[in-house]
Formats: C-alpha cells, sequence, structure tokens
C-alpha cells in the first residue's frame, strides 16, 4: 500500500487540479490521505466532494497549526509503507507513482526517492525542466562522504513512513526546509536518490511569496548542512541553537545575507513575471536584483540561461 499525503491551507484555487492529477494516476493502489489545516476558503468543502467520490480519499480537517503539524498529522494516520508527498497547488503526471513503485521495488535499500520537476505558471504555461539530485546510490554516497546535504525536490518526494517517524517526522520550527531537515535525518538509514525524470509540474507563483518568507527560507535551508559541519566536529547542534547562533552573527555577515535575500526574491519575480510575458516588469525586477547582489544573479542568469548548466540546488 502506498500513501500519498496532502496538507492543503487556502488552496482552494488550485487543490482540485491536484487532487484530479493524483486520482488520474497510472498506478492505483493508494490510500489519499488530505489534512486541511484550518483554511478559511473552500479547499476543505472541495476535498470533501473528492471524498465522496473515490473512497480511496480521506480528508481530515484540523484547526490551523502549520504545514509540520498538518504533515504529522498525515504521516500518522497513513497505513501504507512509502509516503507520497503532494502539494495542494502542484500537478502530479500520471506516471509519477508507478516509477517512483517501480524505482523502489528495484532498490529496497533506498529510504527517499525524488524526481525532477517542471516548473509551471499560475494558468499551466511551462516554464522549463529543472534537475536536482544523486540519480545513483553510488552518487548519493559520495556526497554524503563529504559531509554536504543530499539535496532533492521536495515536492516530488517518496520515502518510508516508518523511518521517519522513527526519526520524529517534521521537526515543527522547520516552517520551511522542513522536508530537507528530515531527509538529512533519514539519510543515516539509507540512501536518497533522484528519478532521472520530469514527474511533477510545480506551480510557480508570487503568492507565497514574500521578502519575509525569502529570509525564513535562507536562514532554515541553512541548519541541515550546518548541522552536518557540526557532527563533523563531532557535536550536536539543535534548530533552536542554529537559530539563535544565526541571528546573533555578526553585522556585516547579517546584511550580505540581507542583500543576497533580496537579489534572490527580485530574480524569482523577474522568472515569474517573464512566464507571464511581462517583459519590462521582469526586466525591471532583474536590475533590482542585480543592484542588490550582482555576483549572485549574473552567476545564475550565466548558468541557467547562457552555459545551460544544471542546478545543483533549489535555492
Amino acid at each position: 500500500m502506498i500513501s500519498v499525503i496532502m496538507a492543503a491551507y487556502n488552496a482552494a484555487e488550485y487543490i482540485g487540479e491536484a487532487i484530479e492529477s493524483i486520482l488520474n494516476q497510472t498506478y492505483t493502489d493508494y490510500e489519499f490521505i488530505i489534512v486541511d489545516d484550518g483554511s478559511e476558503d473552500d479547499t476543505a468543502a472541495i476535498a470533501r466532494r473528492y471524498a465522496e467520490q473515490d473512497s480511496r480519499i480521506r480528508l481530515i480537517e484540523n484547526p490551523h497549526g502549520g504545514t509540520c503539524e498538518a504533515r504529522n498529522t498525515a504521516l500518522h494516520a497513513a497505513s501504507g509503507r512509502w509516503i507520497v508527498m503532494m502539494d495542494a497547488d502542484d500537478i502530479a503526471r500520471p506516471n509519477r507513482i508507478e516509477r517512483l513503485v517501480q524505482a523502489a521495488e528495484a532498490d529496497p535499500e533506498v529510504v527517499v526517492w525524488g524526481s525532477y520537476l517542471t516548473r509551471i505558471t499560475v494558468n499551466g504555461d511551462v516554464i522549463g525542466d529543472i534537475e536536482l539530485g544523486p540519480t545513483t546510490k553510488e552518487a548519493f554516497y559520495a556526497i554524503d562522504r563529504t559531509q554536504r546535504l543530499v539535496e532533492l525536490f521536495d515536492p516530488t518526494s517518496m520515502f518510508r513512513r516508518d523511518i521517519a517517524i522513527e526519526v520524529g517526522g517534521y521537526h515543527p520550527l522547520m516552517i520551511v526546509a522542513m522536508d530537507s531537515e528530515l531527509w538529512d535525518r533519514m539519510a543515516d538509514y539509507g540512501p536518497i536518490v533522484t528519478v532521472p525524470e520530469s514527474l511533477l509540474l510545480y506551480r510557480l507563483h508570487d503568492k507565497s511569496l514574500t521578502m519575509t518568507k525569502q529570509d525564513m527560507i535562507t536562514m532554515l535551508h541553512g541548519f541541515p548542512p550546518a548541522r552536518q559541519r557540526a557532527r563533523a566536529e563531532g557535536r550536536d547542534l539543535t534548530p533552536e541553537q542554529y537559530i539563535e547562533d544565526y541571528n546573533n552573527r555578526p553585522l556585516r555577515q547579517r546584511f550580505g545575507t540581507y542583500m543576497l535575500n533580496r537579489s534572490k526574491y527580485y530574480g524569482k519575480m523577474a522568472s515569474i513575471v517573464w512566464a507571464r510575458k511581462q517583459y519590462p516588469l521582469a526586466g525591471a525586477y532583474l536590475m533590482l536584483s542585480v543592484m542588490a547582489q550582482p555576483q549572485f544573479i549574473l552567476s545564475r542568469i550565466w548558468n541557467d540561461f547562457i552555459f545551460k548548466k544544471k542546478p545543483n540546488t533549489a535555492s
């Protein structure tokens, strides 16, 4: 049995298409657990209508407690050996679960699977494919030996439920980067591998993109690699300790991070409005990104568009 889990909050605009993409999978032996995280729109009502039509869907309605709490609720309610993650605004390709299950059956040592993805606009127009993650166990071990974080695209993941529960599930402080932090703990139990195919359409929109969230993303995405470095030095590092240390960095270092985050934010906004064919606005955002941190954004332009280098991070 496979368990698909989805945490949803105010996702009425996209959740129907996300649910249907799971119901239309070529692999059909699964349960589908949707946890509504206290939505204030029609998210729960839409999910309920689908649950009434398909017995594989189970809707759990929680008070608003955040994504980690909603995902942990789904994780403990699930009965499958494998958990397939699904976000409420993305679209799974029809063979997504089938390909992940085939990979898991071929190599049972792997504890977390992912895939490449295709970025799309709010209207479903394709922006382009992105590749991330080790595609073999050998590549995983090569990264792991260097004490670097092994990354994959979180929304594409399928992982072992028993191991996720054993290591404690999602940490409540990780309101972003929650998946990467969980994979980092699960990596002690086995490899993390990416299926080298695009199995998910990842919706890129600006509703959830803010300066404040970019600051939080940068801070919390830095925790798993910081914990790796601490382990290499023979010490432990908790999220609480990391956040305290991060906020107490020297002023010059904090200012550098501030400008980098501005560059990342404006760069992401440039990509979004470019996909909408709002070229003058995209140019303005790109200029702001260059002004904030020229080295960062120009290197991304070179790697992603001129040199066509595949990215190795999801930042």
